[in-house]
């Protein structure tokens, strides 16, 4: 049972009766600029999770294209706040193909290869 939990600017440290059972430091340590991390499991069923970092506030949208570059669905789109985030895709809808995630934000684009398994 966590007895309390102390804060410094960059140190979160709980503590317990039994002693410190965790210090971790705060800093992001963001890349310098947005990218999709991975995307796992893939190829996947029926779903996936894409992990990506945004370094700053900014417009995000992550959308499913087909291999000829057709939008298939928007997963997300929304202002971020900058952190790690992760995106669950439900895949029950596709087709066995060769899918891309495309990524865009006001400064840069990034996409991963997916592949739903029926």
């Amino acid at each position: 049972m966590i007895a309390a939990a102390k804060r410094s600017d960059r140190i979160a440290r709980w503590e317990s009766d039994l002693g410190t059972t965790g210090v971790v430091d705060d800093e992001l340590n963001l890349p310098d600029k947005a990218i999709i991390s991975s995307i796992y499991p893939n190829p996947f069923n029926p779903s996936a999770t894409v992990s990506f970092v945004i370094p700053y506030e900014t417009d995000v949208t992550l959308e499913i294209h087909d291999s000829p570059g057709r939008k298939v669905r928007t997963l997300y789109s929304v202002i971020t706040e900058p952190d790690r985030h992760n995106i669950t895709i439900d895949g029950s809808t596709l087709a066995s193909n060769i899918y891309f995630v495309a990524m865009k934000t006001e400064r840069f684009f990034d996409s991963g290869k997916i592949v739903p398994l029926k």
